[in-house]
């Protein structure tokens, strides 16, 4: 079975998708405008047309349902979102003491 063809499957009547296909008026794109998740984030979908729900997976590992005309019931965070964690700085030893000092002689510098 080819890959394409795994993608899109009918189980029971229902519709499911992985890999964050685009569909225009779908239940998944009322979904992601209420939840503001870009659709390139959801790793896998599953729509319910007879009950009105969509069952999303985002990237972020982040799994829920959503009914048609409901409004949002949380916030999602980016890392809910995309599952990449926040950037932090990273300091190498020795390299925040350096530039503590370059402060330091910059400020007697001009004190003098």
């Amino acid at each position: 079975m080819a890959k394409n063809e795994k993608q899109n499957t009918k189980v029971g009547g229902q519709k499911s998708e992985v890999g964050g296909q685009k569909s225009e008026g779908s239940l998944l794109a009322e979904a992601c405008k209420v939840y503001g998740i870009d659709e390139k984030y959801v790793f896998a979908h599953t729509e319910y047309p007879e009950a009105g729900e969509v069952c999303i997976l985002t990237h972020g590992g982040t799994k829920f349902r959503h009914t048609k005309g409901q409004k949002a019931k949380f916030e999602l965070t980016d890392v809910q979102i995309t599952g990449k964690s926040p950037k932090k700085p990273r300091y190498v030893a020795g390299k925040k003491a350096e530039k503590k000092q370059e402060t330091e002689d910059s400020s007697q510098k001009t004190g003098s």
